[in-house]
Formats: structure tokens, sequence, C-alpha cells
């Protein structure tokens, strides 16, 4: 149903499922933006659902028109429990009518703010499995985020430990050598290839999650400078180090984890799929650490993060083809021990022949624990 911006509506669903899930619709709501987008609220016996208005009264006209198209196309096809749901979408001249699942969760950070959450590797093994299962999914569609942050991750509620992505403005379809621009906040989430105006693909996705992982582990932005131009070269040069005494109490298999997606070349970083198989993302919940992370860094990053749109000029890169040798999986093991070597082969067929040779080993070690951080293959 389309109507005009305040007039009055009445919305008929047909509730399916079994047991029958509860909906909240949208007469007399309150207002909770006053930016241009509306979000209102109403109960129907149940559940919840949002309603978003893009190009609402005094909004502007292209912008948010632009964004809820491509949150529409996106979200009508990543249908992964990890994506907020997109209910249904309407459309006129005037204004575009988006509606959503409701959450009542926040992303980590705020979060961390209320005192009753605590941190530990164990949380943020089970929030990264959510992030990676979502982009897995959406990358085999051919699309791309190109947005994620910690404020687009939200939990579904304020106690639960399952998250959404939300925030589909910015995805794309990845069609080879269009040119494109991605409009960001948060520089340090961006990858290098962003900030040189590159070659973009879904591996600008894990960059992305790369960082993420960084700072939920320590509390820091990996490539903190003493101005935002320096940050943004040490972002493209790939320039950062681990800090001893924020990482001091890390799994060697989380920082493995930063290093194999905080790669400038987009075809060394792991696919959404190869950090699923990862050893970190594969250990079994019940062991890894539940020490609770001192997050006084995490609340200081999370004051001064830098904000203010950015406007990136990028193309999306071209498809890869024939066999594609994706990064050596491993295991991580104590100095003197066995290891073996595992490495995905795509877009193979009968012909392809696979060989190993003249393969050497860098070894990388932890300077407070003595044993082999990584194992790595040119």
């Amino acid at each position: 149903m389309i109507v005009k911006f305040k007039s009055n509506a009445t919305f008929v669903t047909k509730i399916v499922g079994h047991p029958i899930p509860a909906v909240k619709w949208y007469k007399n709501g309150k207002e909770i933006v006053s930016d241009g987008v509306k979000i209102k609220l109403q109960e129907f016996k149940g559940g919840y659902y949002q309603l978003i208005i893009a190009n609402a009264e005094d909004s502007d006209t292209g912008v948010y028109q632009e964004l809820a198209a491509r949150e529409i196309e996106t979200l009508n096809l990543a249908k992964h429990k990890n994506f907020m749901y997109l209910h249904e979408s309407f459309d006129s001249l005037e204004e575009m009518v988006l509606i959503y699942e409701f959450i009542s969760g926040v992303d980590i950070f705020e979060r961390l703010g209320t005192g009753n959450f605590e941190l530990s590797e164990l949380e943020i093994v089970r929030y990264l499995r959510q992030v990676c299962s979502a982009l897995k999914f959406l990358h085999k569609l051919n699309y791309a985020h190109f947005e994620i942050k910690p404020d687009n991750i939200v939990y579904t509620t304020r106690k639960s430990t399952n998250i959404k992505i939300i925030e589909m403005g910015q995805a794309r379809l990845l069609t080879p050598g269009e040119n494109i621009r991605i409009n960001f906040t948060a520089p340090e989430y961006c990858a290098p290839e962003v900030h040189c105006h590159g070659l973009v693909s879904t591996a600008t996705d894990m960059w992305s999650v790369g960082v993420l992982t960084y700072v939920l582990l320590s509390g820091l932005n990996p490539f903190a400078a003493e101005s935002t131009t320096k940050m943004i070269e040490n972002i493209s040069n790939a320039e950062y180090i681990f800090d001893s005494e924020a990482f001091k109490e890390t799994s060697i298999e989380g920082m493995d984890f930063c290093d194999r997606l905080l790669c400038k070349d987009l075809k060394k970083r792991m696919t959404a799929h190869e950090a699923l198989e990862h050893s970190w993302l594969r250990l079994k919940l019940e062991h890894l650490s539940t020490k609770t992370i001192k997050t006084l860094r995490h609340r200081r990053y999370y004051q001064t993060a830098q904000r203010g749109v950015t406007v990136a000029k990028v193309k999306i890169a071209p498809f890869e083809h024939g066999p594609v040798g994706g990064q050596i999986i491993h295991t991580v093991v104590d100095v003197g021990a066995d290891v073996k070597f595992a490495c995905n082969i795509e877009n193979y067929d009968s012909a392809t022949e696979v060989t190993c040779g003249n393969v050497y080993t860098h070894l990388l070690y932890s300077a407070y624990t003595g044993v082999l951080v990584s194992t790595r293959s040119p």
C-alpha cells in the first residue's frame, strides 16, 4: 500500500508458520529519528516490525532513495539469519517505505558500556563466526557489503549473543570493470584499495573483518597515527604491529587470524569461507578463553573514533579465471611439532594439475610466549 506522507494507512498481513509469529505494525508509533528517515512502531499482538520511510519530509531526495534501493535489492537476495530481514518494501514518486524486522539490541561497543556485558575471546569468536557466515553467503551471490564495521553489526536483543548485519546501502553487485563510489565514515575499516582508489572485490570486506577482529581483541586502532593522513598511509601500506601490552592475553590463533586478513594484496586475504575454516574459528567454544578482556581501551577507542563521510571512487575487480589457490590452511603448533598443510583450489577442471615445489616457510614467533605464531607460504 502506498500513501502520502503523514496520511493514515491500514495494513493487513497474512501470518504464516508455526508457532504463529507475533507481529507489530505502525499506527501512532513514536518517531525515533529526525534526520529525514522516519521510523515508527505499532503493536499487533506480539512481535515487532519497524517501518522506515526514505525521502520523508525535509530529506535529500536523491541520497535516501539511492541507498534504500540498494538496500532493498541486496536484502531481497541476502536471506540469511545474520542479515536483517526485510519484510516488505513500497515506493512511490515521493518516498520509499521499507518494513524490517525489529531489532532491540545495540552494537558491541554500546553493549560494552552497559556494565552487564563481558568481552572475551569466546564472545569474539562467536561474534565473528556469524559475521563470516553472513559474508560467505553474500559473497556467493557475488555481492560485497563494503561497510563492515561495529556500528553495522548489532545484537538481536540486549541480552542475545546472536547478531545481524544491517545498513546495506553501500552493498553492490560486483560487475567487473564498473566504476562505483563508496561512502565511508570509519577510515580504518576501509581496505588499502579503497583509500588508493583501486580495484575492489569481496576481499575488501575481509579486510574490514580483520580490522574488526584486531579492535575487538585489543581496543586499539591497528593503524593509529598522529593524523588522518598518516593513518591512511599506514592502511595503504598495511603497516601495523601487535601491541605487546594489549595482546598479551590474546591467543596465537587470534593474532594469526588478524594477520591473514590484514594483507595489502587482496589475493592473499582469507575468503569468508577460509576464515570460517581457520583454526581459531573452528575451536570448540569450551576450548576458548572465557577470561574477561579489559575494555578501558575499547571505550576510549569508541569515544575518540573519527567520523565524517568520505567518498572514494573505485573500480570493481575482474573475475578470476582458471584455477585459483587459496591460502595454505594450517594448524598453530609449538616449536618442533609436526604440522599438516592444506590448500583449497577453486575453478579447476579435470585437466588441472597441482604441484608443490620451491616452497619455503616463514616462521613468526611470539615475543612473549616463544611459540610458533604462524607458518606461511609465499
